[in-house]
C-alpha cells in the first residue's frame, strides 16, 4: 500500500486477517491508501503478521518483532494508530501534526495538542456554530505551508475511559472542507478546570517550538518541518490560553479570529 508517498508492505499468513489488516489501512489514511503490488525499489516498510492460532497476533515491522495482541481486544485500534504514526512519520512532503482542524471565513484553524486535552470536544463546538471539519486528529501540512484535511469522522469518546467512536461531524452541524486551505489562526489551548479564555499572542518562534512535540515524529527530518512550520504558522495569528468548558470557550475563538482579521492584526 502507499500513502503519502510512503509505501509499506503488508504480509499475513491467514488471508482473512490480511483481508482484516487492509481494511484497517484503509480506515487508517482515510482517503490517501492505495493498493496495489509492491515494487521493492520503492519500500519503505514491511509489516508482518502471523497469526498465533490461540486468539493473538504476532507482528515485526521491518523484521524486528513488535510483540503481539489480542485480535478481538483493541487490535483494530491499536494498529490504526501505527499505521498512521509510521507514515506519518516516513512522508518525505508533509507534516503531520497532532490538532484539531476547522475552517471559518475561509481559512484553518489549528488546534495543536495531544489526546485526551480536548481537542475533540472544542472541535465539535466550534462545528455548531458553523465552521468547517477538517480533522480532530492531525494537521496535515505540505512543503508549501497549506493545510490539507484528514477525512475521519470525529472520535468522540462515550465516557473518560471508553476508546473513541466514529462521529460524523454533519452531527454537529459541520460540513467537511475537502480543500487545502492556508492557515488563518493556531490556538495552542486545553481545558483547565475554572480557566477562562484570555489569549496572548506568541511569537512564531515560541509557536514552532511549542508545536514540535506534536509533530510524528520531529527528528526523521528536522529541517524539513522547521521550514514548513514556519512557512505555515508565519501567514497565521498565533495565541494560547487555558480555557474552561468547550461550549463556552468556542464563540470566543471565532470572535477572537474575526475581530484579529478586522484589525489587520
Amino acid at each position: 500500500m502507499s500513502a503519502y508517498g510512503v509505501e509499506v508492505v503488508i504480509e499475513a499468513d491467514n488471508k482473512e486477517f490480511f483481508e482484516d489488516v487492509i481494511g484497517i489501512a484503509r480506515n487508517a489514511l482515510v482517503g490517501r491508501v492505495q493498493f496495489g503490488p509492491a515494487e521493492s525499489s520503492a519500500t519503505t516498510a514491511r509489516y508482518v503478521f502471523a497469526d498465533e492460532g490461540n486468539g493473538n497476533v504476532k507482528f515485526d515491522l521491518d523484521g524486528v518483532s513488535s510483540g503481539s495482541a489480542r485480535r478481538d481486544s483493541g487490535f483494530k485500534r491499536f494498529l490504526n494508530g501505527v499505521i498512521r504514526a509510521h507514515v506519518g512519520a516516513l512522508a518525505k512532503e508533509w507534516v503531520f501534526v497532532h490538532a484539531g482542524v476547522v475552517t471559518w471565513k475561509g481559512r484553518a484553524i489549528i488546534l495543536p495538542g495531544h489526546s485526551r486535552q480536548g481537542k475533540t470536544t472544542l472541535v465539535s463546538e466550534l462545528l455548531r456554530l458553523g465552521a468547517g471539519y477538517m480533522s480532530d486528529e492531525y494537521a496535515i501540512l505540505d512543503s508549501s505551508g497549506m493545510v490539507h484535511p484528514f477525512e475521519r469522522d470525529l472520535g468522540v469518546r462515550p465516557s473518560a475511559n471508553e476508546p473513541p467512536a466514529p462521529v460524523d461531524p454533519v452531527q454537529f452541524g459541520g460540513k467537511r472542507t475537502v480543500d487545502q486551505v492556508e492557515a488563518g489562526m493556531v490556538v495552542f489551548t486545553s481545558y483547565v478546570e475554572g480557566s477562562r479564555w484570555r489569549p496572548a499572542r506568541m511569537t512564531l518562534g515560541n509557536a514552532i517550538l511549542e508545536s514540535v512535540p506534536e509533530v510524528i515524529p520531529f527528528s526523521f527530518n528536522t529541517e524539513f518541518v522547521l521550514k514548513v512550520l514556519n512557512t505555515t504558522f508565519n501567514r497565521a495569528i498565533i495565541a494560547k490560553s487555558d480555557r474552561g468548558e468547550a461550549r463556552e470557550t468556542a464563540p470566543k475563538i471565532l470572535e477572537y479570529f474575526d475581530e484579529s482579521i478586522m484589525s489587520g492584526e
